[in-house]
């Protein structure tokens, strides 16, 4: 697993650039609210199955589906992260990402969101942890943590 780095400039590990490539194609499908983004990240999960980032986008879409089996499913994407990692040393970004979607998934939003502040402190530009903490926030009605975010990662 080498360390790389996405479509703006953030370190993640993968595979291959490949890889990356196609996770780029996922998240930006998903910040572009494309009906084919679980085709683009079932493409990247494909390419490399031991893409915690690709596992954690994987949980996070489906938990903004807000659907009671969704939450489960999330879970299930987490431990799929969590086996893909079998033992090996997980960078920082995606050690703030499985504690995000963990937290998420147990229906502790604001420990979530707490999560993706700190990560998007050390990984300004990380725009899945963006896109994720402005879902959180609106449905908690945080719209100033919201606009703090952007401003944030634009700075």
């Amino acid at each position: 697993m080498a360390t790389l780095h996405d479509m703006n400039g953030e370190p993640m590990q993968a595979a291959s650039q490949e890889t990356v490539r196609l996770l780029d194609h996922a998240v930006t499908g998903y910040a572009r609210a494309r009906r084919d983004t679980r085709e683009r990240l079932t493409a990247a999960l494909e390419s490399d199955p031991t893409c915690v980032m690709a596992h954690c986008l994987d949980g996070y879409l489906f938990m903004l589906s807000s659907k009671r089996d969704s939450m489960a499913r999330g879970r299930e994407a987490l431990g799929r992260a969590h086996a893909a990692t079998a033992g090996a040393s997980v960078a920082r970004r995606e050690q703030l990402h499985l504690a995000a979607l963990d937290a998420w998934s147990r229906a502790d939003m604001r420990g979530a969101a707490a999560v993706w502040d700190t990560l998007l402190a050390e990984f300004p530009r990380d725009l899945i942890a963006l896109k994720v903490s402005q879902f959180v926030l609106s449905y908690l009605g945080e719209s100033e943590g919201m606009r703090e975010r952007v401003a944030g990662m634009t700075a």
